[in-house]
């Protein structure tokens, strides 16, 4: 048997192919609550588990996962304790009391969360030390946690970022193709929108900016790893994980290290529970319509869930929608509420029509993979941003205000979503780039975590475009000595012409004047 086994390995070594090896893996989600970035991180943990790999988690003290339907009984949990009396942005109460709270309370709400998590996990000494003694080989960071730049400064492994927003705030953005995520434009711009745009870079660079000093001085006060700035802690990532695809996002520049992994989210339907199926198998010529706004809303609220029920009960469509409150009295016959329902399956079904949807990502990426028209309604964060992407990127659905819906409004979006056959052949052609790809992305991101354990880290995918500031990238240095140089040779222009011109009148005065003399010393 050892014979064999050596053999197996000569051949792989002699055909250029190195056995792979089990890998100490950590990964670190932005799991304070339940939201799309733990989910996708489940799914990650499942991947890696497939392929092999040890992984553990680190997780708050109160995780009760897993959430996505994975499983991973075999993943270890290491639980750092949660801070006591915060207040967490997972989702909202209604869809009212969204309404009725101030954007800038919501913000100052997530970073004072996400800051005291952060406190509270540097300060578990005990956790800390654990994680130094596993010797792990391998860190996967979610860059929505500024807490992992801070770990993995402290760590000091070879380590991935993924970043779970897409491609917006990734790639070096050129604002006059590249609309910021607090614009929500598309990559098509008017003079007025691309002025517009610029300042919302800039507003994106400030924020960032202010939110690292906190956690720079967080890093100080805990005396992890202090010779580095925080604002470099990325710069010795081997890889960014995109959560992106170029059948959706806009297309900007990428470096080697930079790997897509939209559809990962994605996984072959799987059975849908029977309660459900039957309501699809009664469904007829007219389709079904599903309505869900995730895990954002625990319920509507009075007054929204009837405008939504009316709404629903007028269309000829058949309607699942996820739904756990009080029943609206307009609820019609044709709709059935479910508490929970498999998203991705539902939406590769073939008779779903038209997918009603407040566009977080996960399912933006689910209704682009599976080729279904959308109604969007944003209600925060990146979700408008994910939501124009989908009607006026890739004209797969029309997009409606929350704060200006009526179920008229509602209806006539779906009966247009539904009947324009514009909007269902884009989203298939969107579909049919997303699953046309060299190899699934389950297999890529086993491919690339493989090739840098291997490897030990992959500097040689990154350009030294990470290495330069803000002034060098966009050449502000070098435009500002063209320009000083222009103006000098100005400068030098206009005093020869003037001194050149100066001497010219001298001349002509003086050529004049003797002139004058010769003419007078004739005539004598």
């Amino acid at each position: 048997m050892t014979h064999h086994v050596l053999l197996v390995a000569t051949v792989l070594v002699a055909c250029g192919i190195q056995p792979m090896r089990t890998a100490n893996i950590l990964l670190y989600p932005f799991g304070h609550c339940v939201n799309s970035h733990l989910l996708n991180f489940e799914k990650l943990a499942a991947i890696l588990l497939n392929d092999g790999h040890q992984v553990t988690m680190l997780v708050h003290d109160n995780y009760d996962g897993p959430h996505s339907g994975v499983n991973l009984s075999r993943v270890r949990l290491i639980h750092f304790k949660s801070p006591e009396n915060v207040s967490v942005i997972c989702g909202f109460k209604s869809l009212q009391t969204f309404l009725d709270t101030p954007l800038w309370q919501i913000v100052a709400t997530f970073y004072k969360s996400t800051f005291a998590f952060c406190d509270s996990l540097l300060g578990d000494h005990d956790v800390l030390q654990q994680i130094k003694r596993e010797n792990f080989d391998l860190a996967i960071y979610d860059a929505v946690d500024q807490c992992s730049r801070i770990l993995a400064d402290y760590i000091d492994i070879p380590f991935i970022v993924f970043y779970t927003q897409g491609l917006e705030n990734v790639f070096p953005r050129h604002p006059a193709y590249l609309p910021s995520l607090l614009t929500t434009y598309s990559d098509t711009m008017t003079l007025t929108q691309r002025v517009i745009n610029t300042f919302g870079y800039v507003a994106q660079k400030l924020i960032a900016y202010t939110t690292l000093k906190y956690y720079q001085q967080l890093k100080l006060s805990h005396n992890l790893n202090t010779t580095r700035h925080i604002q470099n802690s990325y710069k010795a990532a081997s890889l960014r994980f995109i959560l992106g695809d170029h059948g959706l996002d806009y297309v900007g520049p990428m470096q080697p290290s930079d790997i897509l992994i939209g559809g990962f989210v994605q996984s072959k339907p799987k059975m849908i529970p029977s309660h459900i199926t039957d309501f699809l198998d009664e469904t007829g010529d007219e389709g079904v319509v599903v309505f869900s706004f995730g895990s954002i809303l625990k319920y509507y609220g009075p007054v929204w869930r009837e405008i939504f029920a009316e709404a629903l009960a007028r269309l000829p469509h058949r309607v699942i929608w996820r739904y756990n409150e009080t029943l609206p009295h307009n609820l019609g016959n044709n709709t059935l509420l479910v508490p929970w329902l498999p998203q991705s399956d539902l939406l590769a079904h073939p008779k779903v029509q038209v997918f009603v949807s407040h566009c977080g990502l996960n399912a933006a990426y689910e209704a682009s993979y599976f080729g279904v028209p959308v109604v969007a309604i944003p209600l925060f964060a990146d979700q408008s941003y994910q939501a124009t992407k989908l009607t006026l990127h890739a004209e797969m659905g029309v997009k409606l205000s929350i704060h200006s819906l009526t179920a008229d409004g509602l209806y006539n979006a779906i009966m247009a979503v539904d009947t324009n056959s514009r909007y269902r052949l884009n989203a298939k052609r969107i579909s049919f780039i997303m699953n046309n790809k060299p190899q699934r992305q389950h297999d890529e991101i086993k491919h690339w975590v493989n090739y840098v354990v291997h490897l030990q880290g992959a500097p040689h995918l990154k350009s030294k475009e990470h290495d330069l500031t803000l002034c060098q990238y966009y050449m502000f240095d070098v435009l500002s000595i063209l320009l000083l140089s222009l103006f000098s040779m100005v400068i030098v222009m206009f005093f020869s012409t003037k001194f050149a011109f100066k001497a010219a009148i001298h001349l002509l005065m003086t050529h004049a004047t003797t002139t004058s003399n010769d003419c007078t010393t004739s005539v004598h």
